[in-house]
């Protein structure tokens, strides 16, 4: 699966997918520019509908690969701040201290709370979104296995043209889908780096706040 791969290697893949996919555009394209059907079989809507999935897909491909990017960066930052996190063992002074201090700790406080309710309503959102893109492909999965049956038995070639093309329909539907729930489970796992971030910033900022009192 995709979003469990290592970085670099999941970062390979969605460039070739994504490749794939502008490769795929264009031929559609050039298609659509000589005639209204994409290939025999469909019809003028189906068409229109392929080429707007086609779009749809390379779209996705490309603002994965970002989120890839961003997933990483995410982890990087976290990663930074664990040993200041960790090294932090009171002031060297002893109080009162400065009411500025005072000031930006309620600050953080109050942002970082704001923070994490944020990235988690976003990563519900997010669960939610994948659940029903993997819904889609298993349906998908589903209509290309009958339309495989029916091909197997359909003798008329104008039949077997329909199917054809119904298949390659499916297909990109069903490739559609799987990109979508790829792209929002990696999302969902920069949110949750996000969280753990927020988390340990604002746990340090709450043990600085008691170490002032």
């Amino acid at each position: 699966v995709l979003f469990r791969s290592a970085p670099l290697e999941a970062t390979q893949q969605l460039q070739q997918r994504l490749a794939e996919a502008k490769a795929e555009l264009a031929r559609v394209l050039a298609l659509q520019g000589e005639s209204t059907n994409l290939v025999p079989g469909a019809t003028a809507p189906e068409a229109t509908e392929y080429r707007l999935m086609a779009e749809s897909l390379v779209r996705v491909y490309q603002q994965h690969l970002e989120e890839l990017g961003r997933l990483e960066a995410t982890k990087q930052r976290l990663k930074d701040f664990e040993p200041t996190a960790k090294a932090w063992t009171g002031f060297s002074e002893p109080p009162p201290h400065s009411i500025l201090l005072i000031d930006d700790l309620r600050d953080s406080v109050q942002t970082l709370d704001a923070k994490i309710a944020a990235a988690e309503a976003s990563r519900d959102l997010l669960l939610r979104f994948s659940a029903e893109a993997q819904a889609a492909a298993m349906e998908s999965d589903g209509r290309l296995r009958l339309l495989a049956e029916q091909l197997e038995t359909a003798k008329e070639p104008e039949k077997a043209a329909r199917l054809n093309w119904q298949r390659t329909y499916v297909q990109m539907k069903n490739r559609l889908a799987s990109a979508n729930a790829a792209m929002d489970e990696t999302r969902r796992r920069r949110v949750e780096e996000d969280l753990a971030d927020y988390r340990l910033r604002l746990a340090l900022a709450k043990q600085i706040g008691r170490a002032h009192v």
